[in-house]
Parts: C-alpha cells; sequence; structure tokens
C-alpha cells in the first residue's frame, strides 16, 4: 500500500466513477459499471469480474469498464498470484490510453478522470509489491495534478472527492507514519484537515463511492484521529448495508479487537459468523476468507490468552485442512507451534517438523527452521518455562481480575524477581488497573535495558512509556517515546503501528462505550 498503516488506501481511492452533475454523468457515464461496482461491493469479486469482462466484450477500449475490471481484480491478486503479470500490463495499457486521450484534448474530461485513477491505482501497486517506490512517487504526483483538475470542472461531484481526500490527508500525515520518506520531496504537498473534510465529502455525497470512503474513515477515524466510536457507527453501517462482503465485518472485527475497544468477545463473534457463513464455501475468495476468519479468530483468542482455545480452533482445521489453498496449512502448522511452544509444550516442535518434512511446503522451510531454533533457544535460556508460567495470570489481568492476577504472578515473581518477563507483566498489570504511575519506572527501566532485554519487551515498554505520559498529559515526552518507538524497533509490527497512532492522536484507555 503506497501510504504505510493504511490497508488498501489506494486500492479504494481509484474506486471513483464522476456522477451527480449533468455534465460529468454525460461524460462520464456510471450506468453500465454501476453494477459491477455493486457486486464488488457487496463482496462477489468473481462475479464483477465476470461482470465487467462481459462489459469490455463489446466495448474493449471503453476506461470506466476497462478501470473496473482492474479494481476487481485488484480486490483478488493477494491470493490470485497468477493474475498479477496480466493485470500490470492492463494497468499500464489503461494509464497509457487515458494520458494519450487527454493529450489529445482537455475536454475529454473521461481521460481527465481514469488518469488520475490509473497513476493513482499503480502508485498503489507499485509500493504493494516493490516495484518500485520512486516510480510510484511519480504516479501519485500525477494522479494529484488529474484529480485537481477534475475536482475543478465537477466541483458538486461527490465522488470526485475521494482520490483527493486520501492524498491530501495521507500525504500530510506520511513524514510521521514513515521514518525515512525522501520520495515525499517529489510530491506536492497535502493537508490533512482540508483531506479529512473531502474524504466526509465523499462519503456523504458520493453517489457510487460514498461506501469506499466510508470504509477510508473507518480507517482513519479509528487510526489515526482518535475517533474510536465514530469509526464504529461508521463500519457497523457498512456491515448492515453489505452483509455478504467479509471485508466489511471484518473492519467491525478488526475496530472490536483492537486498542480503541479491546472487546474480543464482541471480534470472536463476528469472526464466527463469517465461519459460519464460508465454512462450505469451496471458491477461492470464500476459502481465503473463511480461512483467513480462522485465523484472525485464533490470535482474538490468544490476545486474550486463552491459549488452548486458539490452538483448538486452528487444529479444527488442520485436521484435515480440505482446502486447495497451498499457503493454509503450513501457516496453520506453523502459528500453532508457535501457540504451543508459548505454552512450553515438549511436542510444539512437532508441527514445524511436519512442514520441513513436506517437500510441497518448501516455501515454509526456512520459517519452520527458524521456529525450531527459535525454540531450541527458548528452552536452553530458561525463557520458555517463565513464559509459560505466566499464562495463567495474564489471562486474569485480561479479564480484570486484578488481583487474582497479581496472585497468579506471585509464585514466579518471588522465584525470579529480575526476571525481564516477570517485570514486564507486572508493570503490565500495574498500567491495566489504573495505576500507570506505578508501572512508568518499570517500563523506563526496560526500555533502556539495552541488549540485556530483548527486543519485543524494549520496544513495548516504551510504547507505553508513552502511552503512560498521554494519561498524564504529558504530549512531548509522550511523542518522544512513540518516535523511538518507530525509529528503533521497526521489525516490531504491532507494536510499531500503535506508536505511529500515538504520534498522531494521543492515547486514550479503551472504551465500551459503541455507538
Amino acid at each position: 500500500m503506497f501510504y504505510p498503516g493504511v490497508r488498501q488506501t489506494l486500492t479504494a481511492a481509484a474506486l471513483l466513477i464522476a456522477a451527480g452533475t449533468p455534465a460529468a454523468a454525460q461524460t462520464l457515464p456510471t450506468e453500465p459499471v454501476a453494477e459491477g461496482y455493486h457486486l464488488l461491493y457487496s463482496g462477489d469479486k468473481v462475479g464483477a469480474v465476470r461482470h465487467f469482462k462481459n462489459l469490455l466484450a463489446a466495448s474493449p477500449d471503453d476506461l470506466p469498464r476497462r478501470f473496473g475490471l482492474l479494481m476487481a481484480e485488484r480486490a483478488r491478486l493477494d491470493h490470485d498470484v497468477p493474475l498479477r503479470p496480466a493485470f500490470e500490463r492492463d494497468l499500464d495499457a489503461l494509464v497509457e490510453l487515458a494520458d494519450t486521450r487527454y493529450g489529445r484534448t482537455s475536454a475529454d474530461t473521461e481521460a481527465l478522470f481514469y488518469a488520475a485513477q490509473g497513476h493513482m491505482m499503480r502508485a498503489e501497486y507499485r509500493v504493494s509489491y516493490d516495484k518500485g517506490i520512486w516510480g510510484a512517487a511519480r504516479d501519485a504526483a500525477k494522479a494529484k495534478g488529474y484529480i485537481d483538475g477534475f475536482v475543478k470542472k465537477f466541483p458538486e461531484t461527490g465522488d470526485g472527492y475521494l482520490v483527493l481526500g486520501l492524498y491530501n490527508y495521507y500525504v500530510d500525515i506520511a513524514p510521521t507514519l514513515i521514518h525515512v520518506l525522501r520520495f515525499i520531496l517529489f510530491l506536492p504537498p497535502g493537508n490533512r484537515v482540508e483531506g479529512l473534510k473531502q474524504l466526509e465529502r465523499a462519503a456523504s455525497q458520493g453517489t457510487l463511492f460514498g461506501p469506499q470512503a466510508a470504509e477510508q474513515l473507518v480507517e482513519i477515524y479509528s487510526n489515526y484521529e482518535g475517533r474510536g466510536p465514530d469509526a464504529l457507527a461508521v463500519a457497523r453501517k457498512l456491515q448492515q448495508q453489505f452483509p455478504l462482503n467479509d471485508d466489511m465485518a471484518t473492519s467491525v472485527a478488526e475496530l472490536y479487537a483492537g486498542p480503541v475497544f479491546e472487546d474480543r468477545v464482541q471480534a470472536a463473534a463476528v469472526y464466527q459468523s463469517i465461519i459460519d457463513r464460508r465454512k462450505n464455501d469451496r471458491s477461492i475468495d470464500g476459502e481465503v476468507s473463511y480461512f483467513n476468519s480462522v485465523l484472525a479468530l485464533a490470535s482474538v483468542q490468544f490476545d486474550e490468552w486463552r491459549v488452548d482455545a486458539a490452538i483448538a480452533t486452528l487444529t479444527t482445521t488442520i485436521d484435515p485442512p480440505n482446502t486447495t489453498q497451498d499457503w493454509v496449512l503450513p501457516t496453520f502448522l506453523l502459528r500453532r507451534g508457535n501457540y504451543r511452544a508459548l505454552q512450553n509444550d515438549p511436542a510444539a516442535g512437532d508441527d514445524a517438523k511436519r512442514v520441513l518434512a513436506n517437500a510441497p511446503m518448501a516455501k515454509w522451510h526456512a520459517s519452520a527452521t527458524a521456529q525450531m531454533k527459535w525454540m531450541d533457544d527458548r528452552r536452553a535460556s530458561g525463557e520458555a518455562a517463565v513464559y509459560a508460567s505466566l499464562l495463567a495470570g495474564n489471562r486474569l489481568a485480561v479479564e480484570g481480575k486484578w488481583d487474582e492476577a497479581r496472585q497468579a504472578y506471585e509464585p514466579v515473581r518471588a522465584r525470579d524477581p529480575q526476571n525481564q518477563w516477570v517485570r514486564y507483566r507486572l508493570a503490565w498489570l500495574d498500567f491495566l488497573r489504573g495505576r500507570p504511575d506505578q508501572a512508568l519506572p518499570v517500563f523506563t527501566a526496560l526500555a533502556d535495558g539495552g541488549k540485556t532485554v530483548q527486543v519485543a519487551i524494549r520496544a513495548s515498554a516504551l510504547l507505553y512509556v508513552g502511552r503512560t505520559h498521554d494519561l498524564a498529559g504529558h504530549r512531548e515526552e509522550a511523542r518522544k517515546a512513540y518516535q523511538k518507538v518507530v525509529d528503533d524497533y521497526e521489525t516490531q509490527g504491532r507494536t510499531v503501528a500503535a506508536a505511529r497512532s500515538g504520534l498522531l492522536t494521543p492515547y486514550r484507555r479503551p472504551t465500551k462505550t459503541y455507538p
């Protein structure tokens, strides 16, 4: 994705067809393509592809139809790898056609519009699949120029503000999100405030693409604006509007599970609904959605420290896997092996060995080998036993049973009071129960512990240093801590993502107040 931290932002940004004013409607006909986008919104990606292909059979050079097909195919590229080379060729061809047409005459509004969409889509694709950051920057700059021209001609067209809003918003906050961003120097400046207004306008006034703008608002409200309840309200509305679109349901589940609400019960219920709906679906899209939801459900269960439940969720899919997707079995085996190792299960390595013994899983052999070494190192250092002994206390802590959690941790602390995991968990418990001032010295010491403290603990402790300062109203101190997480711990994915959000919006404790 072009702007880090935004799930499919520019893919969604490309979902634009002008409609609204009579002039725009005449220039950019929407009737033939509207049904295809409706299929895509409704979750029928294969049906959308089929629909646009049928439309193109009668008019191969029609820009709206060609772009609609690319949008439908783009939604499937992550799990349909063989499609990518043809997609790249077709995307280049669309950009060339739109550029050429608009170069002939600036009165060609349709070409102006799809030149913007094509360049923006190509920028996103290049970054997502490592096809060149400089080319992506050039495409983004061209897209901005084209969409500015379109909006000037048709200012009442609500759908026209989606790409403009996304560009303005994310280019403005990008230096905060990314440590090294030299290519931003080549882009026209953005404006976070105006960009958000433009996105909200697209969501409320967009004739065809209001739902896409709304989906981006979910991402922005929750991750960057500190408006969790607003994000959930929008996400729920989309889920109700498109009940068979698993992406909409997943957005709701991710909000529930994330740091804004931390309501894993609600999240698990949404993932389970997707699993139940897709259980017997043998289409590619259905299988991908099903297995991704199973993985997500197991993750939610693990985040509640219900490790046995997470392992059971994975096991029901592993034996037998019952799928043609080659990634499922090795992915699930390695995830289950990880969870079993965290329980200090002596047989945890069996799952990695199963991957290594299977020639068709050769792509995952390196990961399996690394997992085996990780397990051996943890056992040899004693970490495996200590970590497992903390699991019961962890679960009590997330359930809000503070005193019981403390009692569960106490025997471990008594045996090894200076152990970094023990110190971290006791500080974490103090933070959860509303005593951040007591936790701060421990988090600070762990964050400053250098190589004697594990990287994951240092990064997470520093994140909590920032959150503690935010809760105390010490915003500049919080930002320094978040920035250090982003600068020094780029391999710690979830922790870094949380720190980036903290740089933009002060941390607040999770809320269970839903819209």
